[in-house]
């Protein structure tokens, strides 16, 4: 009986209803998920493919919202050196993906 009792208190039958199911933790979208993903390595491949310069002006500018004088002083270039770079790094993504080398 004492083996018994144990081992009802490790396994409570008691069932948990849809609502303390979804405060315990966060449900996932498997497609939504699976999408992101590729979506995520698409950019990814994308971007191994430009210079490092260009990859970090493009990166400061459009994920970090920095003006071009802002990125400048990060990168320790003039505005008009970043300028450059950010349309020639747009010009090889346009490129890419005008030949199909890599798919989004």
């Amino acid at each position: 009986m004492v083996d018994r009792a144990r081992w009802r208190e490790r396994r409570p039958s008691v069932a948990a209803s849809a609502d303390d199911l979804a405060r315990m933790g966060p449900s996932g979208d498997a497609e939504a998920d699976a999408m992101e993903g590729i979506l995520v390595d698409g950019v990814r491949r994308i971007l191994e493919r430009l210079t490092p310069d260009q990859r970090d002006v493009l990166l400061l500018r459009i994920v970090g919202g920095l003006t071009l004088d802002q990125v400048a002083s990060v990168v320790g270039r003039r505005a008009g050196a970043v300028k450059m770079l950010q349309a020639r790094g747009l010009a090889a993504i346009r490129r890419e993906i005008q030949r199909g080398a890599v798919t989004l």
